[in-house]
């Protein structure tokens, strides 16, 4: 967590008491956005994103493997996150083996599951071979709000990504099987329609906010993140910090998250449509 000084924590509190943040955005405004996708060619999909500084890059690559024992028709996640030591001091030394590991169990759990992502698509033979979807993603720089940032890179890139198109056939020896890939061309996209991001709001002094800065971060109290997908459903929630939040307050936010989840999805859409048009733009290929 950022050390910062009685005075700017001061500053920091009576600009809630006027609904205004030090940045000058209000108790319910997200910062700045800017995303790109397929930025990284070894990739099978890829995004650039940037919640104000805080700055997220993340690689997916899909392999064949083996199913898991308890699900043997369905293909998984398998999601990493580290953050890079040079991006915050927090990063240094054991908070960072810390951190690492509490946004990659977050996203596992939120995401890794058949109500996020049909699992069973990935499949390939049942309880021999299925698709495995490895997602690594890279804080560069943080300025907060890291499961908000990681849950939608992690989602604009599954967005870029592209399954290639398979064929099963006899292998050399009676009863083999064998893959078949073939190229990229002929390819499919994942349907990411149910795959949820995080809203987090910070609770400082009594005042809930969303998407908190680092600065802001070192001020609060405690934290919720909600993870809400498309259809506004709930699929997730996690808490922070060192005091707990009232059933009513977090009611509230609950709702408030639910609000807010569809203007986020929209910015998201239309970013990454406009990123692809670029991309294909750019390769003379007809939109």
């Amino acid at each position: 967590m950022k050390n910062i000084s009685g005075f700017e924590r001061r500053f920091i509190v009576s600009g809630l008491k006027e609904n205004i943040r030090s940045d000058g955005r209000e108790m319910f405004d997200y910062r700045d956005i800017t995303l790109q996708t397929g930025n990284l060619p070894q990739t099978n999909g890829s995004s650039l994103f940037k919640l104000g500084n805080t700055h997220i890059i993340t690689g997916i690559k899909v392999e064949i493997g083996e199913p898991l024992e308890d699900h043997p028709n369905e293909g998984r996640l398998e999601i990493s996150v580290e953050c890079c030591p040079s991006a915050s001091p927090e990063f240094e030394g054991r908070g960072a083996e810390d951190l690492n590991s509490e946004l990659s169990g977050a996203m596992n759990k939120i995401m890794n599951t058949n109500s996020a992502l049909d699992l069973k698509s990935l499949c390939i033979l049942e309880r021999k071979k299925c698709w495995i979807i490895y997602i690594d993603v890279l804080v560069l720089d943080s300025d907060g709000n890291l499961f908000d940032s990681v849950s939608m890179g992690i989602h604009a890139a599954l967005s870029d990504v592209k399954i290639p198109k398979i064929r099963v056939v006899p292998g050399d020896k009676v009863g083999d099987l064998e893959i078949e890939v073939f190229g990229e061309e002929e390819s499919r996209s994942l349907d990411t329609s149910k795959v949820p991001i995080c809203i987090t709001f910070a609770q400082v002094d009594g005042y809930n906010i969303v998407d908190p800065t680092i600065q802001e971060e070192s001020c609060m109290s405690s934290r919720v993140t909600i993870a809400v997908n498309k259809d506004q459903n709930i699929c997730g929630m996690m808490m922070g910090g060192t005091s707990g939040i009232d059933t009513q307050v977090l009611i509230q936010l609950t709702q408030l998250s639910i609000k807010i989840g569809p203007g986020l999805y929209k910015a998201l859409d239309y970013m990454t449509k406009q990123n692809t048009t670029k991309l294909k733009q750019k390769n003379n290929l007809i939109i």
